[in-house]
């Protein structure tokens, strides 16, 4: 891959495999069902959220290059109570593992570096505890290739959630 190649696909549009486990608490410390958390705003709920993400989107320019990201992120999440439709919104930051792969094989030593996260989506409770989840993710993680690439970009996770 030429550095040339690598600029000319800067921004893409990934879909994401986000396995996300909550880690949320009340006042006291303690591990809070969805329904009794920490009360920030009228009818909101703030939760600690951490992860494991995976995405490997292909370039524009030749369908087996690709850039794989495997995320762990640390976010924070606002979530509006109310009725069976729940919006959220979020911000966070993670560590980024980031591996260029060219015909499927990896090319050059794989980078690892900090980034911050932007999000929003939508929950639909179909039940007491299970909700189907539209989520926007926007990733904003540091140049690589000595400044050379910017991997930041955008994925979109569609899932259904099963609360215990």
């Amino acid at each position: 891959m030429t550095e040339d190649a690598l600029m000319s696909s800067k921004r893409f549009l990934a879909t994401a495999l986000l396995l996300t486990f909550p880690v949320v608490a009340d006042a006291q410390g303690r591990r809070a069902h969805p329904r009794r958390l920490l009360r920030i705003l009228p009818d909101a709920a703030a939760s600690i959220r951490t992860g494991l993400g995976y995405s490997n989107p292909e370039f524009d320019r030749e369908d087996e290059d690709s850039l794989r990201y495997i995320h762990i992120p640390l976010d924070v999440v606002y979530n509006w109570e109310g009725g069976k439709v729940h919006p959220f919104v979020g911000a966070g930051i993670g560590a980024y593992f980031l591996q260029f792969k060219d015909n499927g094989r990896n090319v050059g030593d794989s980078e690892d570096t900090l980034g911050a996260t932007l999000l929003g989506g939508i929950e639909c409770f179909t039940s007491r505890t299970v909700s189907i989840k539209g989520e926007l993710r926007y990733h904003i993680v540091s140049d690589i290739l000595n400044g050379s690439f910017n991997p930041d970009g955008a994925a979109i996770t569609i899932g259904l959630k099963k609360y215990f």
